[in-house]
């Protein structure tokens, strides 16, 4: 027999809000612990970090606001955010190359678990 490993309701948000405040968390360490040693030579490294953590503390303010039930708005913001994460290294031309893959990988990551609970959420459609 096969085990089911559907995702429930419950368990699906759930996934979306420890996503985004792991994500949320490792945006605003990642330019110190990746680049310590290159912070003190590069100016640009204060844009970069800046970016990053605000990014990291709009994703854990999006997985607080996506506690309350029936809110569609959550997915919305995330998409958007991790959209904006995956594009922030070009549109800033940011100077780490580890940074910018950094960025882009968690944005990745955001924009898709975002989409996928934006998929999930969505009402049933009522049959008159």
């Amino acid at each position: 027999m096969m085990p089911d490993f559907r995702v429930r309701p419950v368990q699906h948000r759930a996934v979306f809000r420890w996503t985004f405040a792991a994500s949320g968390l490792w945006l605003m360490l990642s330019p110190f612990l990746l680049s310590a040693g290159e912070a003190a030579k590069s100016d640009l490294f204060v844009g970069e970090a800046g970016l990053l953590m605000i990014s990291g503390f709009l994703a854990l303010v999006i997985a607080g606001y996506s506690c309350s039930r029936h809110n569609l708005m959550p997915p919305y913001l995330g998409l958007v955010l991790g959209l904006g994460v995956f594009l922030a290294p070009w549109l800033a031309e940011f100077a780490d190359r580890l940074v910018t893959w950094n960025a882009a990988v968690i944005g990745v990551i955001l924009s898709v678990v975002a989409f996928f609970e934006f998929l999930h959420d969505q009402p049933a459609p009522s049959n008159p």
